[in-house]
């Protein structure tokens, strides 16, 4: 069967399920309600080549992807003794940025800029849907890809929990190959994901293709990250934009005077230097990121004719390395419902979809909570650390 399905959100899960259902041979129509082009989205992800060829339909090697073969995990204590251990590790890694990009140009159907899906009705045996220009549109299905703050989240899942902040924020910087001093060079670019563990703070950096997707030498990046706590009542202080609007995310260059500072007075002479450098030359040139981290575990992620894909159905913390391969694997198992399903009712597709999914994406999410719990209210220790550094990176 050939079936229209309308698409809100033009961000990695909406360009996935666009990618799959457009080869698939299904007219695809897509809404993102921001105008322009989307960038500067994320800093580093990590990725399975293969998950990716799967989607796109295109060799791997067409994304621009660095390997990552080991990791070099250091452990701080209370009492400030300090364990550090190499573990053998291997994994992609690429941006937010690059792999959108390898999304778009993979997929064939209009995408139209600067126009929200406003309202979504299902009619039984289509779903009209209201444009926040005035128009509407109408299809057989309804696929929200419309990120964590959905606002029609509750027309699949009604009595759906809202987003919970897990305490904690995420700084990033993206620090390019040439911003590197040649004494630390080796150390930066050496093939590994750097873990640095500390009572009240956890930090990270691995390194990344540089801009289009380059991954030769002198033209990459360093990706770096550090996780705290943080409470609701200081959130409210750090990310409070100067016109006094609490935000999510604060981009590059949007701190309030001091905030930035304040937070990353952590970062003293002890931490793994690649962390502390590629940080603090964040904050030197403007370039520090910030995100609050918040999780929604949903009931079920499709009824009817509406389906969710990535966050707008089960959004994770980004400790888990999984946000994104979750929402390739959603729309790779759309397109398996589509192909297999018996019925032409795209509500049973739908249906089986989320049969196949929900539990795989519950569980992800469990895995990011339970993180965040053990590292805000277990001690440190180099026998028994957090999740994430026995396990390194966690796929659904």
């Amino acid at each position: 069967m050939r079936v229209k399905i309308i698409i809100a959100g033009a961000s990695i899960s909406g360009m996935a399920a666009s990618c799959v259902l457009g080869a698939a041979g299904h007219e695809v129509h897509v809404y993102e309600r921001l105008a322009g082009r989307l960038q500067d989205r994320g800093a580093g992800l990590v990725v399975h080549e293969n998950l990716i060829a799967d989607v796109t339909g295109r060799p791997s090697g067409a994304l621009g992807a660095m390997t990552v073969t080991g990791r070099r995990v250091t452990v701080e204590t209370e009492s400030g003794a300090i364990s550090r251990q190499d573990h053998p590790a291997t994994f992609g890694s690429t941006t937010w940025n690059g792999l959108h990009r390898h999304l778009t140009r993979s997929q064939s159907a209009p995408v139209t800029s600067g126009v929200a899906v406003a309202g979504v009705s299902d009619a039984g045996d289509h779903v009209e849907v209201r444009l926040s220009d005035g128009t509407t549109d109408s299809a057989d299905g309804m696929i929200l890809a419309d990120g964590y703050g959905s606002r029609l989240r509750s027309l699949v899942d009604p009595l759906a929990e809202p987003p919970h902040y897990e305490g904690l924020i995420l700084l990033r910087s993206v620090m390019p190959e040439s911003a590197c001093p040649p004494e630390f060079h080796a150390a930066f670019f050496d093939d590994a994901m750097h873990l640095h563990n500390r009572p009240g703070a956890y930090g990270l950096m691995y390194t990344t293709p540089g801009p289009g997707g380059v991954a030769e030498p002198g033209r990459r990046t360093a990706n770096a990250g550090m996780y705290l706590p943080l409470t609701q009542e200081l959130l409210e202080t750090a990310f409070m934009s100067t016109d006094g609007t609490l935000r999510n995310t604060v981009p590059a260059g949007a701190w309030r005077p001091g905030a930035a500072e304040s937070l990353t007075g952590h970062l003293d002479e002890d931490w793994d230097v690649t962390i502390r450098h590629a940080l603090l030359w964040g904050l030197r040139h403007g370039t520090l990121m910030g995100s609050a981290i918040h999780t929604f575990r949903p009931s079920r992620i499709a009824h009817g004719r509406i389906a969710l894909v990535g966050d707008s159905g089960h959004a994770t913390s980004p400790i888990t390395g999984a946000g994104s391969a979750a929402a390739l694997k959603d729309a790779l198992a759309l397109g398996a419902a589509l192909r297999t399903c018996a019925s032409s009712d795209v509500g049973s597709v739908f249906d089986a979809y989320n049969r196949e999914r929900l539990d795989s994406v519950q569980s992800l999410v469990d895995v990011g909570r339970a993180w965040s719990r053990d590292f805000l209210t277990a001690g440190v220790t180099p026998e028994d650390p957090p999740i994430v550094l026995a396990s390194a990176v966690r796929q659904p």
